[in-house]
């Protein structure tokens, strides 16, 4: 291996986080029910997926300087930063204490309190965490839950919602976080692919100047 290798794949990997984020940003794909403003957007997945190889910080640092200091700003590092430690370094923290608060502070909540089932959502985190599966989509899924918990509790401390509305997403959360898991997947994929892509086109430049040099001599 090169001595240039190991800061080309850096390179490759800052550049793969940073555009990404700036072109995920622009993909909404779900309207946050109670905001006329604020979407789930490509970043959701991009996050996490960042945590998972090693660049969580640099980005929600990013996130941060691109955002509103507001609710809607929190809504939008908080749980991708979770998620990001539950997918990086899954522990009982991640994957049960932090669900099981977020349910104890979401059931007593006084509105939010009487679709108390929509809690149950967050034991995925936990079933993940007991069955420990190998499979980057099951880990990946558990860690949106883990971010879902999250965000749904500072959604319900912070934006006046109806019972109703909580119960309206019901069905639309498996879909939504399932969606999420595989985005975070393909990410994940497109960021393996696109580093060594960026190595082997930095060793054929290389080569081909060894070979241009032996030439000219």
């Amino acid at each position: 291996m090169s001595q240039h290798t190991p800061f080309v794949r850096r390179c490759a990997s800052f550049f793969f986080w940073t555009g990404g984020l700036l072109c995920a940003r622009l993909f909404k794909f779900s309207f946050m029910i109670g905001s006329h403003i604020a979407f789930f957007s490509g970043a959701s997945c991009l996050v996490p997926a960042a945590a998972l190889a090693g660049q969580a910080f640099p980005l929600v640092g990013l996130v941060r300087l691109l955002s509103v200091w507001s609710n809607w700003g929190t809504m939008r590092w908080l749980p991708g930063l979770c998620a990001g430690l539950a997918l990086r370094a899954p522990s009982r923290l991640t994957h049960l204490l932090i669900p099981l608060a977020c349910m104890v502070l979401f059931v007593a909540h006084p509105i939010a309190g009487q679709a108390w089932f929509y809690a149950l959502f967050w034991l995925v985190p936990m079933i993940v965490h007991g069955l420990k599966p190998q499979s980057l989509f099951a880990r990946a899924l558990g860690a949106t839950f883990v971010a879902h918990a999250v965000g749904s509790v500072v959604w319900a401390y912070t934006v006046p919602m109806s019972p109703h509305q909580w119960m309206a997403l019901v069905p639309v959360v498996p879909v939504e976080r399932m969606l999420m898991a595989a985005g975070i997947v393909a990410v994940h994929t497109a960021h393996a692919w696109f580093v060594t892509a960026a190595e082997r086109c930095w060793h054929a430049i290389r080569q081909s100047k060894l070979v241009g040099m032996q030439t000219t001599e």
